[in-house]
């Protein structure tokens, strides 16, 4: 089977997903419009922030012809497609275009479909420390967030849906805002898994623990909250602790300093784990994160049990942390998990096999 992924490479999700689907023995590729920001692979990037105006024209046109009648499944990621102008009130104008008997499939990664007005009215009827978002921040998002784009995001699901097969989300809160079952969970699947090695020697050598977070959106992560949180263990153990903030380096040289970490921290605001904690779960590194219970409501109830992510809010960061730090072997324990977990949900194909049997349950086998 011919599968195209299109037309972005967002946190390496198309690129797990076809390496997934490759395993499995399909011929499953990437399109993308400009270079992946990590360079994750792509079979065909069209360069298009390098053309002029004329130049995008004959690519687009090009590239439809290339490629509306030469796959079987085409899955549109982070909420776009070939054709898909919002702003100017034109969306998925390829979608009619593809061939008859072809699956299409969208998968949504977050903030693509996430509408902050929603988001901001169910805050405000929690209590806790779950009552917390990155919606809150007027900031999120470069600040583009607001009515405007929220009424954007709900145009562009509801005119996906009159074209699409099924719709994933690999954020499960995504879940409250696709259309009711038409729509389903996905875990991630990331770039490279099968490379991801385990952590190196013992947890916490020399008695010193080193924590690592690596936001790719400080606002959205709440990284305010673990710097906070940092510097108050700081003023505790001295020289003992050791924190590196992940930034501005390569997707390479990032997943190395990941495998040196005892703790990895990845947000406190979102309520969900990102891509790059499935990697640090894969190299049996520890994870802390914000994990909202409405949204672990929505997953299958063996995931959400055996989820092994510790959960805190930025509320209880400090006192978590104290927790973890002075239970060595019981961070070695919960890597160990981890590595189960990523094995378990996240290995590529078997995400990849879950996605197609969903489709077509002649093609592939659900997880759940």
């Amino acid at each position: 089977m011919r599968i195209l992924h299109l037309p972005a490479d967002v946190a390496g999700m198309p690129a797990g997903l076809a390496e997934g689907e490759r395993r499995l023995g399909h011929d499953s590729r990437i399109l993308t419009l400009t270079r992946p920001k990590f360079g994750f692979p792509t079979e065909y990037c069209l360069d298009l922030d390098q053309r002029s105006r004329v130049g995008r024209l004959f690519t687009y046109a090009a590239t439809l012809t290339r490629i509306c009648r030469s796959f079987d499944v085409y899955n549109f990621n982070f909420g776009s497609s070939l054709l898909h102008f919002p702003d100017r009130g034109l969306y998925y104008r390829d979608l009619p275009l593809y061939r008859s008997g072809a699956k299409r499939v969208f998968t949504w990664q977050g903030c693509d479909a996430r509408q902050r007005d929603t988001t901001v009215a169910r805050i405000a009827e929690r209590q806790g420390e779950s009552a917390v978002s990155s919606c809150i921040d007027p900031r999120c998002g470069g600040g583009r967030c607001g009515p405007r784009q929220d009424d954007i995001r709900r145009r562009s699901i509801a005119a996906a849906a009159r074209h699409a097969d099924h719709m994933f989300a690999v954020n499960p809160d995504l879940l409250m805002v696709l259309p009711p079952g038409a729509s389903s969970f996905l875990p991630y699947a990331v770039a490279d898994y099968h490379a991801i090695t385990p952590k190196e020697g013992p947890f916490c050598p020399n008695d010193t623990v080193h924590i690592v977070h690596a936001p790719t959106d400080r606002i959205c992560k709440g990284t305010d909250h673990i710097l906070s949180a940092i510097a108050t263990l700081r003023e505790e153990m001295g020289d003992r602790l050791r924190f590196t903030l992940v930034s501005g380096v390569t997707y390479r040289e990032a997943r190395r300093i990941y495998a040196t970490a005892d703790i990895f921290i990845d947000q406190m605001l979102t309520g969900w784990y990102g891509g790059v904690s499935v990697e640090v779960m894969r190299m049996g590194i520890p994870v802390v994160a914000f994990i909202n219970p409405e949204h672990l409501a929505l997953t299958p109830p063996a995931f959400a049990d055996e989820l092994p992510v510790v959960a805190t809010g930025p509320a209880g960061l400090t006192a978590k942390l104290r927790q973890l730090i002075a239970d060595r072997d019981g961070l070695s324990e919960l890597g160990a998990r981890g590595m189960a977990f990523a094995e378990r949900w996240h290995e590529p194909s078997r995400v990849a096999s879950h996605l197609l049997a969903t489709i077509d349950s002649r093609w592939g086998t659900r997880l759940w």
